[in-house]
């Protein structure tokens, strides 16, 4: 009798030529998804301004002002910079853009807001 592993074509696993490369993803989506993702930021961070503010969706325009608010005020209140920054971001985009390039100000602001959110406790 024949015996089944003599048969080549019996076992695929066997012949790695006949194995298909590893899934080829159509071409067409590397460049789309290169698109889409968001660059990483280069650590020098261009200055925050409210012309660039502008080219912006206001969703946009509070997120960006509040991670470069939370990143200042994590420096000096870490236990509360979420809520700070919460707080901060009601005001006025100029108000808070100004805070963001004035660290005296910012501070001010900071312990404003400590101030009020004891009060609160």
């Amino acid at each position: 009798g024949a015996m089944p592993g003599a048969m080549p074509g019996a076992m695929p696993g066997a012949m790695p030529g006949a194995m298909p490369p590893p899934a080829p993803y159509p071409p067409q989506t590397a460049p789309a998804a290169k698109a889409t993702a968001v660059p990483p930021q280069p650590l020098p961070v261009p200055p925050l301004t409210i012309e660039v503010l502008s080219t912006l969706q206001p969703m946009q325009q509070k997120q960006l002002l509040g991670e470069r608010l939370y990143h200042l005020i994590q420096r000096y209140r870490p236990d509360l910079a979420g809520k700070l920054t919460g707080m901060i971001l009601e005001l006025g985009n100029s108000e808070i853009l100004d805070l963001i390039h004035s660290e005296h100000k910012l501070l001010d602001k900071i312990q404003q807001a400590v101030t009020i959110l004891q009060k609160n406790e």
